[in-house]
């Protein structure tokens, strides 16, 4: 997400509502990757409640 709208609730309301979508849709997990040098989703991930083991994941 650009910097200037990080810390808004934005990139939380977004992945709630693919989550959601998912579960309405039999979805079991999800699976995100990003680049390890990405510190800043690594954490926003992490935040939500996804595991990491190569890439982030989180059961639904």
């Amino acid at each position: 997400m650009h910097p200037e709208y990080r810390g808004q609730g934005i990139g939380s309301l977004i992945m709630k509502f693919i989550e959601d979508f998912g579960k309405e849709k039999g979805v079991d997990f999800i699976f995100l990757g990003c680049d390890a040098d990405n510190q800043s989703a690594r954490k926003f991930y992490k935040k939500l409640g996804y595991g990491e083991d190569y890439g982030f994941y989180k059961n639904l």
